[in-house]
C-alpha cells in the first residue's frame, strides 16, 4: 500500500511551489496573426495571381495550406505579416479585408504550468520509489511515474505547438471577378476611386 500520508504532503509541496511560480512569473506572449482578405480582379489574371502567391510564401519560408482555382491559404513567418500586407493589397482592389491578433497567453501560461506539475509529481514519486520496500508498493509507485512522464510528453508536445503557431501568420487569400460598370457608371466609378486615393495620399 503506498505511503498515503507522505505522498499527500509531496503533492501539497509541489502544488504550492508552483502556485508561487505562477503568480510571480510572466509567461512569454505568443501571438499569431490571422488575415482574410478578398481581392478583385480580372478573372483571366486568377491561375498568374495564385502562382505567385505561391512562390512568395515558398521564398519566405512560409508553406500553402490549401488551394482552389479561387483561393489559396498559407501561412508565413510572423514577422513577415506587413511584408505580405502590403505585396497581398497591390494584388488588385481589395473589397473585404479582416484581421485578427489572436493571443496564446494564458493558453501558453497554463500549459506551461501544467507541465511543471507533471514533472513534479514525477519526482515526488521517484523519491518514494526510492524509499518502497515491498514488490506490490513498487510496481504501484512505477505505474504512477510511467502515468506522469507521458502526461509530461504530452503537455510538452502541445506547448510547443502552442509555441510554433505563435511565430506564423496565416493568410486566406480569395479572387473574385472585378466588377466593371456600365457605360452610365463610369463617372461615379472613376468619381469613388478618385476620392479613395485622394484620402489614402492625405
Amino acid at each position: 500500500m503506498l505511503k498515503c500520508y507522505k505522498v499527500f504532503g509531496l503533492v501539497l509541496c509541489g502544488v504550492a511551489s508552483l502556485g508561487l511560480v505562477g503568480c510571480f512569473s510572466s509567461a512569454p506572449l505568443r501571438t499569431g496573426h490571422e488575415a482574410d482578405i478578398v481581392i478583385a480582379l480580372p478573372q483571366e489574371d486568377f491561375p498568374r495571381v495564385i502562382a505567385e502567391l505561391r512562390e512568395a510564401v515558398r521564398e519566405s519560408d512560409g508553406m500553402p495550406l490549401r488551394q482552389t482555382l479561387t483561393s489559396l491559404q498559407f501561412w508565413v513567418p510572423a514577422e513577415r505579416f506587413e511584408e505580405f500586407h502590403e505585396r497581398i493589397s497591390d494584388l488588385g482592389e481589395v473589397v473585404h479585408e479582416e484581421i485578427l491578433w489572436p493571443t496564446a497567453a494564458d493558453e501558453y501560461a497554463r500549459l506551461k504550468i501544467r507541465l511543471a506539475q507533471e514533472r513534479q509529481q514525477v519526482d515526488n514519486y521517484k523519491e518514494l520509489l526510492e524509499e518502497a520496500g515491498d514488490t506490490e508498493e513498487r510496481i504501484q509507485i512505477a505505474g504512477k511515474i510511467a502515468m506522469h512522464s507521458a502526461r509530461a510528453r504530452n503537455v510538452q508536445t502541445r506547448l510547443n505547438f502552442a509555441d510554433a503557431a505563435g511565430k506564423r501568420a496565416k493568410w486566406k487569400v480569395a479572387l473574385e471577378p472585378q466588377k466593371r460598370p456600365g457605360p452610365l457608371g463610369w463617372p461615379f466609378y472613376l468619381l469613388y476611386h478618385g476620392l479613395r486615393w485622394s484620402f489614402v495620399w492625405d
